[in-house]
């Protein structure tokens, strides 16, 4: 079947009103056997957040297995969103409502209590002092059985009231000696960073007022903070939702190329606002450009879907984000439905097994 009548049938199916039977018949039209059907596919998220602020976190995490139950998830992995102060969740608070339900979460650490370090301190501001109480903090993280360091942010974007806007350098002196210590231990960094290949750029105008007017080249620094130490498995969020014009398939191509330690989480969303580079059509087609990028890395990416998971409705950005997190999920498997079948294997689950040191999962 060429590509056309391929694009033909699956715009026609994501306009039918039964997802799950759309998802089964997609698959088992043009990409192999039965078990390479998304529906079939058992899948690791490997970035989500929980929504406590008002409504205490083991509700959330029995509301998350529900939801992860209904879309194939087996297992998500938690963490607090890159705060730029210390007002986030960390991964002591949810520990104990993950521990509700055995094998289905693992935690990163760090959002909180890391970031917060690095974004609130100029690089030319960083002591001695400050250094040895950053690495204390990051290695009592891991202490506590964390599956590595995140989110982190060097550039973050705001979206609605309340949600932070914040750039710092990602070769900041503290990244690199994150890199170092996530290098040594074998964890991976989960990233942050929307990119920005040319300074002065006009930020996005599909945000907030809380952004500045235009944004500050970062691409440099961040191959700086890859080449540091190639030991350190970053884990670059949010892949193929282009916010900022400036990460295009070619661009992730260049990196990968260059930096083996790279890795990416694919966001992709079902319903996306329009932009130039991100995965997705409006149709739910995933684009050309991004499928060759995945089936010619498969060993770089895994779906993180951002998912916001809350309990009720508990007011704030969080909870705006909670409220349409279900497109999420969809988009994720929407997506491993259109990848070849052992790669999307490798993007649904092997390659979290790997990254995160899980064991079998799936």
């Amino acid at each position: 079947m060429d590509r056309l009548t391929r694009e033909s049938l699956f715009r026609a199916f994501v306009r039918a009103p039964i997802r799950a039977a759309v998802l089964a018949t997609l698959a088992a039209t043009f990409a192999g056997p039965p078990a390479s059907a998304a529906e079939s596919i058992p899948w690791i998220d490997a970035h989500t957040h929980f929504v406590c602020e008002r409504t205490p976190c083991g509700q959330v995490a029995d509301t998350a297995v529900e939801k992860m139950d209904e879309a194939g998830v087996r297992l998500s992995v938690v963490m607090s969103p890159p705060r730029p102060d210390s007002k986030g969740l960390d991964h002591a608070e949810l520990r104990g409502a993950t521990n509700r339900h055995p094998g289905r979460f693992v935690l990163m650490g760090g959002g909180d209590i890391l970031n917060p370090m690095i974004v609130g301190t100029p690089p030319d501001q960083v002591s001695p002092a400050l250094k040895q109480r950053f690495a204390t903090a990051a290695e009592a993280i891991l202490a506590a059985g964390v599956k590595g360091f995140g989110e982190m942010g060097a550039h973050h974007l705001s979206r609605v009231s309340g949600h932070p806007s914040y750039w710092t350098p990602p070769d900041h002196s503290l990244f690199l000696l994150l890199a170092d210590i996530a290098g040594r231990q074998g964890v991976p960094i989960d990233l942050h960073m929307e990119p920005v290949s040319e300074d002065g750029a006009p930020s996005p105008k599909l945000f907030a007022d809380l952004n500045p007017p235009t944004m500050r080249e970062n691409m440099r620094a961040f191959e700086r903070l890859l080449a540091h130490n190639r030991e350190a498995i970053i884990v670059w969020a949010h892949a193929g939702r282009d916010q900022t014009r400036f990460w295009t398939p070619a661009l992730s191509r260049e990196l990968f190329e260059r930096h083996p330690n790279l890795h990416m989480s694919l966001a992709v969303r079902s319903k996306m606002t329009p932009a130039p580079f991100q995965a997705m059509t409006l149709d739910g087609l995933l684009k050309p450009a991004w499928s060759k990028l995945i089936e010619d890395f498969p060993d770089r990416f895994v779906i993180g879907t951002d998912r916001f998971y809350a309990y009720g409705r508990t007011g704030g950005p969080a909870d705006t984000f909670a409220q349409r997190s279900a497109d999420f999920t969809e988009g994720a498997r929407v997506l491993l439905a259109q990848l070849s079948p052992g790669v999307a294997r490798k993007v649904a689950c092997e390659n979290a097994e790997r990254i995160y040191r899980l064991g079998r999962v799936c």
